[in-house]
């Protein structure tokens, strides 16, 4: 696995997070992703907790105007709940990632072997990852390996891990990763370098 880099969010581990329940999708999407599934979801949550107390951030997203018009119509009547900026620095994206209370990933349906690199960058951030829906194959099996992130394969499931975690961030908890653990530290690019090396030294 390509892995993530030791120290690349050390810059970062003291800033606080933010006020607002807040859960963070990075970049572009893609057709092949359903995040319409995670946003049913997050409208139950809006409409049980109508408190303007949580969003959804995508940095990046407005640069695809497809895929942005997409989330619009996705959200819509709930826009007050989410915001959309253009193409953002990568020290912006890394403080994002660690001041919210989730990091999303709607994985690809139907595709095998598709392995984003922000699954590695999320793992490295300490933030909890919810991965909606699965895959049910590589980016599961790194989120259960790692102890990174939750899975969830419905729109009641998704709804009820967000209602769990909204909750918890109303008493001042928030769910992290523990990169201190063997775990996590097996995806850093120290550890696949040294298991690398390890092949190569056998052949």
């Amino acid at each position: 696995p390509n892995g993530y880099e030791m120290g690349e969010f050390d810059a970062f581990r003291q800033v606080v997070p933010f006020t607002k329940f807040t859960i963070t999708y990075v970049g572009t999407l893609y057709y092949g992703q359903d995040i319409e599934m995670f946003c049913e979801a997050f409208k139950m949550l809006a409409k049980k907790y109508p408190a303007e107390d949580k969003e959804i951030l995508f940095p990046g997203l407005a640069f695809y105007e497809q895929q942005h018009q997409r989330i619009k119509n996705a959200l819509a009547g709930f826009e007050q709940f989410f915001q959309a900026s253009g193409r953002t620095t990568k020290d912006k994206i890394l403080e994002i990632e660690v001041k919210s209370n989730l990091l999303l990933y709607p994985a690809w349906k139907g595709f095998e072997g598709i392995i984003p690199s922000k699954i590695y960058e999320y793992i490295a951030s300490g933030t909890h990852t919810l991965v909606a829906p699965s895959d049910n194959g590589e980016v599961e099996k790194i989120v259960k390996q790692s102890g990174c992130g939750t899975i969830t394969n419905s729109i009641e499931e998704t709804f009820l891990f967000l209602e769990k975690c909204y909750l918890e961030h109303l008493k001042g908890n928030r769910l992290r990763t523990d990169l201190s653990g063997e775990n996590a530290y097996f995806f850093s690019r120290e550890n696949q370098t040294r298991r690398m090396a390890s092949i190569l030294d056998a052949i």
